[in-house]
């Protein structure tokens, strides 16, 4: 994969963005997260990944699962709305009629989980997002058996002239991801 840097040029934008410049043929292929199904007309989207959405926090003493209606006196820190857990987040509080208390938000996924770490209230984020860089935090898993998940999808045009290089990077993205 390291040969094949010098021939990866990355954007990053929001995914209604991707998904049109990938359909108009202004990138050969990218890697977008949905809760719905993706379906396009003329891009094959691939399911790559699937997280649970879970709550986070710095409290040690919080139990290590929870229902999500179980949540009406914590306070939040949330990624804000360009984020889908938002969409997600405020969904389900109106679906169980559970109104947490929102502290804070940022754009920033670090600087959440720094917040957290400070003792600050408690989040709710994919566990993706614990993966990396979460030391002092603790994932409470969410009991609810009708949660949405995070899934990750590979787009790509359908019967698109891509170049041997993209054609190589989308070898290795396919062939760690098994799909």
């Amino acid at each position: 994969m390291l040969e094949l840097l010098p021939y990866l040029e990355t954007v990053e934008m929001g995914s209604a963005d991707l998904m049109s410049q990938i359909k108009t043929g202004q990138l050969d292929f990218g890697m977008v997260s949905s809760v719905d199904p993706i379906r396009i007309s003329g891009v094959t989207a691939t399911k790559i990944a699937s997280f649970p959405f879970v709550f986070a926090t710095g409290d040690a003493t919080k139990p290590d699962s929870m229902y999500f209606d179980e949540i009406g006196a914590e306070e939040f820190v949330m990624l804000d709305e360009g984020f889908v857990h938002s969409r997600i987040f405020k969904r389900l509080t109106e679906a169980s009629d559970t109104h947490p208390k929102i502290l804070f938000q940022t754009s920033n996924p670090e600087t959440l989980k720094n917040v957290l770490r400070d003792g600050v209230g408690m989040s709710f984020i994919t566990a993706l997002a614990l993966t990396q860089n979460a030391t002092g935090l603790k994932q409470i898993d969410i009991l609810d058996v009708d949660m949405p998940t995070f899934d990750i999808y590979l787009l790509s045009r359908d019967r698109a002239e891509v170049g041997p290089m993209s054609q190589a990077i989308l070898r290795v993205i396919r062939d760690e991801w098994q799909c």
